[in-house]
């Protein structure tokens, strides 16, 4: 049903998420630096920093989808914002590298402030008990699936989009996690393997 809502073909999905993330782990880790060359938190382990995206490479019976969360503000200490299938939109504690067994990313978006990135925490954690949805278009907000919560948080905060017109596989206009790794607009800060 996935790939006939969005007229997709399951191997052009799977190769696109092949590469977001073999791109990827060849990528540098660099500073978590802002424009204006401040650095906001340490790089190369994992950072609770508020508004810090998360990746994974994750998989489920059909599909490398990866998936996607949002360092959380307080008072959602050391946990993550994500939205999960048949949860919804939730606080998760727990570094990603005890989670996932899979590689996992961190990444900071290049333009935005600390200000902005703890806005854009509260944002997702203002869309808590949405429900999921993998149909969901990047402009609804009343469903979510996890790279779009992420997407919202910093497009309606900071006005920044980290979808990539590259993923419009079908006609679909869907934002993939690996995006937010593989992204002119963001730096990977983390990478556990």
């Amino acid at each position: 049903e996935f790939y006939e809502y969005f007229n997709l073909n399951k191997n052009d999905v799977e190769e696109y998420s092949q590469n977001l993330f073999e791109e990827a782990q060849k990528a540098p880790i660099v500073p978590d630096k802002m424009d204006n060359g401040f650095t906001r938190s340490v790089s190369g382990t994992w950072s609770w920093r508020d508004g810090v995206i998360c990746v994974s490479d994750s998989y489920t019976s059909f599909l490398n989808h990866g998936h996607a969360g949002i360092v959380a503000a307080a008072p959602h200490y050391y946990s993550t914002i994500e939205a999960n299938p048949n949860i919804g939109v939730q606080v998760v504690r727990g570094d990603w590298p005890s989670r996932f067994k899979l590689r996992v990313y961190q990444a900071g978006v290049i333009s935005t402030s600390v200000a902005q990135d703890q806005k854009a925490a509260k944002k997702a954690a203002s869309f808590l008990t949405k429900p999921y949805s993998l149909l969901s278009t990047l402009t609804t907000t009343d469903t979510f699936y996890c790279s779009q919560l992420v997407w919202a948080a910093y497009y309606y905060t900071a006005g920044v989009n980290l979808n990539k017109s590259d993923n419009d596989i079908g006609g679909a206009i869907a934002v993939h996690p690996g995006e937010f790794v593989k992204n002119s607009k963001t730096l990977i800060t983390y990478r556990n393997r």
